[in-house]
């Protein structure tokens, strides 16, 4: 008896929403070269400069014969600003449609620190009244950091 993926019990919908980008490459990679065994962070992470901003890329798949209705919404921590990406467009039947969410971060709150703890930004995505994809991403904030 072959045991049952808990992915075959629910059906897959119809629209889906994933984290593109950097995290779409090393997920890629890790499936192509056979290592995904090794532990990766759940949810996704990043480190970031305060002050800076914040680029989130998505992809969103219409794989259905018609168009569908999408909304983007996000949860970010208080001082966190969202510049764009949320909201809702059309993705046309049968193809992938390219978002990317901008969040402007705030200073560190203490400006004697080199990092804050890590928080958590969500990124939710709905059509026809239902969810489709829930991205979660943990993001620190750091004195110092590389360009995303």
């Amino acid at each position: 008896m072959r045991p049952v993926l808990s992915a075959e019990l629910q059906p897959a919908p119809d629209v889906s929403v994933e984290l593109s980008g950097p995290w779409r490459y090393y997920a890629d990679f890790r499936r192509a070269h056979a290592l995904t065994h090794l532990p990766h962070p759940e949810p996704s992470e990043i480190a970031l400069q305060a002050g800076g901003s914040l680029v989130i890329p998505l992809w969103v798949k219409n794989p259905t014969a018609g168009a569908r209705e999408v909304t983007l919404a996000v949860d970010a921590p208080a001082g966190w600003t969202v510049q764009s990406g949320t909201g809702k467009f059309t993705v046309a039947a049968k193809q992938w449609a390219a978002n990317r969410i901008e969040i402007n971060l705030p200073a560190l709150a203490d400006a004697t620190k080199t990092k804050e703890e890590a928080k958590e930004v969500t990124v939710r995505a709905e059509s026809n009244g239902q969810t489709v994809g829930t991205i979660k991403l943990r993001v620190e904030l750091r004195k110092r950091a590389l360009p995303e």
